[in-house]
């Protein structure tokens, strides 16, 4: 967090970067909460927003941005977004848009997408391990 926060400071729409990957985001500190409200203003800078809010991934059939043309976050089971999206074009500034990758085991998913417009969430279920729990008893040495 810290040193994406520092990198932000000089260069507000991290520019050096098309995607991020931001992992254990369920690890939540002030600091992490500040970098994900960064990554969003950049994000929608980028995609011509000029600040937070839905970017272009949540606009409508009509083009319109926002709740009144957004559409419903697909479901979990859906293909993945990158799957089917057309190659990126430069945004006002001459920026790729910004692409972020929110990883967690426990995440809130619906409260991530809400936050970040109603991104498409993509959920990848662990397999169970049943665990069994072996313990053997050595005999004490004799005490003097």
């Amino acid at each position: 967090d810290g040193m994406l926060l520092r990198e932000a400071s000089s260069d507000p729409l991290l520019s050096c970067y098309a995607v991020l990957i931001i992992d254990e985001a369920h690890e939540r500190s002030l600091q992490s909460d500040v970098a994900l409200a960064i990554l969003k203003t950049a994000q929608a800078a980028r995609a011509g927003g000029g600040g937070a809010g839905p970017g272009p991934d949540t606009a409508g059939e009509d083009g319109e941005t926002g709740a009144a043309g957004a559409e419903a976050r697909p479901p979990a089971v859906s293909p993945p977004p990158w799957a089917a999206s057309p190659p990126a074009v430069p945004g006002p500034r001459g920026l790729s848009p910004l692409k972020l990758i929110v990883m967690s085991a426990t995440l809130e998913i619906d409260r991530f997408c809400e936050f970040f417009g109603g991104a498409p969430a993509v959920q990848v279920w662990g397999a169970a391990r049943c665990l069994t729990t072996h313990t053997h008893t050595l005999p004490l040495p004799p005490s003097h």
